[in-house]
């Protein structure tokens, strides 16, 4: 309510990825009465609801997703899955036939290579881009989400991620 006018999208990326601590708290006895996934695509469903409310697409990351089979009793006609993965060989094709089969498009997330290094690891990058590139114009796919992340700090300089960005573009 607060925060979504500050934007002119009709997109909004909710998250919903690496829910490792999913079933190991709170959600514990719900998580051993009902299934982990069922309990995801609940929360999933809710957050897909809210954003539907204020008129938003929701993208979201579809690992956690694409792990469960509760998506055939969701409402997720307007909503965009994130598929990503970040080395050569990534089954891209394999999930967006997936998500096409119940009727979904997707956005493909290759990654620069960049982060947990110095320099970048460019032949990781580049095979991992080209392959999503691929896989995105033959399969059900609205495009790709080029993707650079910090983890363990930024170690790398921006210019690490330039050519990649250069390659994705």
């Amino acid at each position: 309510e607060e925060l979504l006018p500050n934007f002119s999208s009709g997109q909004v990326n909710i998250g919903c990825d690496e829910t490792w601590e999913l079933g190991g708290g709170v959600s514990r006895s719900r998580v051993e009465q009902l299934g982990k996934h069922f309990v995801f695509a609940e929360h999933l469903q809710n957050l897909l609801d809210l954003a539907y409310a204020y008129g938003k697409r929701p993208q979201f990351w579809a690992d956690v997703f694409m792990d469960g089979e509760a998506e055939a009793a969701m409402n997720l006609q307007k909503c965009l899955p994130v598929v990503w993965g970040y080395e050569p060989g990534h089954p891209f094709p394999d999930l967006l036939e997936r998500l096409e089969a119940v009727g979904l498009p997707a956005l493909i997330a290759p990654g620069t290579g960049a982060w947990n290094s110095f320099g970048g690891r460019w032949n990781c990058a580049s095979r991992n881009i080209r392959e999503a590139c691929a896989a995105s114009a033959a399969g059900n796919c609205e495009g790709i989400l080029l993707t650079s992340w910090g983890d363990n700090g930024h170690l790398y300089p921006f210019s690490a991620m330039w050519p990649g960005m250069v390659l994705a573009g």
